[in-house]
């Protein structure tokens, strides 16, 4: 079942009707929110991602904290991860 939305302008504001269409060419497909194996690798890119945005942040803190890292020395850490990150992404294949 697809769900259209019809949006309507009358006298300032808008209104939202929904309107359903049966297609029976679809009616036999599966959502990617149904699968198994897209919900497994959607997850583990999640968690990646949010490990990466951590340890961005949580390395220089470690750096200043336990070895008594400069500015200087913590700049430059956090300018060499990004690098690191950047070439990776931009090398070709």
């Amino acid at each position: 079942m697809n769900i259209t939305y019809v949006q309507e302008w009358t006298g300032g504001t808008v209104t939202q009707e929904a309107t359903t269409e049966e297609r029976p060419e679809q009616a036999d497909r599966q959502t990617v929110w149904r699968s198994g194996n897209f919900l497994l690798l959607w997850g583990g890119q999640t968690v990646a991602e949010l490990g990466s945005r951590i340890s961005s942040v949580a390395v220089p803190l470690l750096a200043a904290e336990t070895l008594d890292a400069s500015l200087f020395q913590i700049s430059l850490l956090t300018t060499l991860a990004g690098c690191r990150t950047c070439s990776s992404r931009c090398r070709p294949d």
